[in-house]
């Protein structure tokens, strides 16, 4: 699914966010925003997931102007910084949240709970409560959560910030091949010019409220 900003301004008070900004995120590849922090790529995430309304212009998801649609309307996954995991909860029912709000049945959230385990190479923590997990692993927890719903867009706000370098390394690695392997659009959040250039395919710098393709 290809995603397309056009002509997005976002404004707190006074502060200009977003002013004008357009861009298009290719279909089933991963791009990645840099920008330094407080520049406006938390926002640009939550206003693609309709968690924020912009001030002008529209979102489009392929042809489909999506700019007013609720969150649970857009079918994407959304993985954030802190895990956000649910520690009394065992990682398999952290995993399954969004398939019991969908109502599906005990045997098919299993079925799909041991598969998005499996790809994330959690399977053997399924039974562990979420709050003996180290850092790496919450972030794989969260991961798992936002792949099962097969979400036709993933939005990532720097899932790797908090872990120390060499888990960054494997996790990104591991991460970078899992979504080329599902052929997700990717949005992936960071600060890091090293690290997006290991990941993505497509590079862009959200500066002063403007996108700019920078793979070149």
């Amino acid at each position: 699914m290809k995603v397309v900003i056009e002509n997005l301004s976002k404004r707190f008070e006074e502060k200009v966010i977003l002013e004008n900004a357009n861009a298009t995120f290719a279909s089933g590849e991963i791009s990645c925003i840099l920008g330094p922090s407080g520049g406006g790529k938390s926002t640009l995430l939550n206003l693609i997931a309709g968690l924020l309304k912009p001030d002008e212009g529209k979102i489009y998801f392929d042809k489909e102007d999506v700019t007013g649609w609720p969150p649970a309307k857009r079918h994407l996954g959304y993985v954030f910084q802190e895990a956000a995991l649910f520690d009394h909860l065992k990682v398999k029912d952290n995993i399954a949240l969004a398939l019991e709000i969908r109502k599906l049945s005990k045997p098919e959230r299993q079925q799909k709970v041991e598969e998005a385990a499996g790809l994330l190479h959690i399977s053997d923590l399924l039974e562990l409560p979420a709050g003996k997990l180290s850092g790496g692993q919450k972030q794989r927890v969260a991961i798992a959560r936002a792949l099962i719903i097969k979400p036709s867009l993933l939005l990532l706000d720097e899932p790797l910030a908090a872990l120390d370098q060499d888990l960054k390394t494997a996790l990104a690695d591991d991460l970078s091949h899992l979504l080329h392997y599902l052929n997700i659009t990717t949005l992936w959040v960071s600060h890091d010019l090293d690290q997006a250039a290991r990941i993505a395919k497509h590079l862009y710098q959200l500066k002063q409220g403007t996108i700019t393709n920078i793979d070149n």
